[in-house]
């Protein structure tokens, strides 16, 4: 009788053991899928605003298309600004993209009186800020010197037409880099509407001001 009792009570701890060892997985899994959770959260939370310029789009910004939900610490804002190119004047609307330390972004937009602002698409974009990047990490700041290093088949024009010095790669179409007028030391004469140039042309250290997509 009492063998029996034994093995009875053997035989309920063992069970109960098993219960424990099962629940104890059973939380640990949770635990893990929980922290993948966070982990994709915050992956996402990063990404929120990306820096890349590529042809046709700089970070959320793509034209063709209107204006995306702005994501938290960037705000937009309307302008017009007047244009003048070879002795004509005419004005843009733009949408200013800004966070709290700078305008990072000028978002030029169709012209179109019957269209919500909500419903206008983008036209051409104006990078102003050293946030957006290359691929190669080329942006506003970046030496003349780093971009050839980057991008050797670069090519450097000037054009009377929107009075710039313009510096672009075949490798991002639509996409042209606007150096400093000022830091240009050669002297050349204008006979076309484009002018080619070489980085020796510059002064050591010229910057990229803007970026132009287009």
């Amino acid at each position: 009788m009492k063998r029996e009792l034994f093995f009875s009570i053997f035989l309920l701890l063992s069970v109960a053991c098993q219960q424990t060892t099962e629940g104890g997985d059973v939380t640990k899994e949770t635990a893990a899928e929980s922290e993948d959770a966070v982990k994709t959260t915050d992956n996402n939370t990063v990404f929120e605003n990306p820096e890349g310029i590529f042809p046709q789009t700089v970070g959320l910004f793509t034209i063709g298309q209107v204006i995306p939900k702005l994501p938290e610490g960037l705000n937009k804002r309307k302008a017009k600004r007047t244009l003048n190119e070879e002795g004509e004047e005419f004005e843009i609307t733009l949408f200013i993209i800004y966070n709290l330390v700078e305008d990072m972004l000028d978002l030029q937009m169709e012209e179109n009186p019957e269209k919500a602002d909500a419903d206008l698409i983008i036209t051409e974009i104006m990078v102003n800020s050293d946030y957006y990047k290359t691929d190669r990490g080329i942006g506003v700041g970046s030496t003349i010197d780093e971009f050839a290093e980057v991008y050797p088949d670069n090519k450097i024009w000037y054009t009377y037409v929107s009075d710039r010095y313009v510096m672009e790669t075949p490798e991002l179409p639509g996409v042209q880099f606007y150096l400093n007028r000022a830091d240009c030391i050669e002297k050349f004469e204008v006979d076309s509407d484009m002018v080619f140039l070489k980085t020796g042309d510059f002064r050591q250290g010229s910057k990229i001001e803007k970026i132009r997509v287009y």
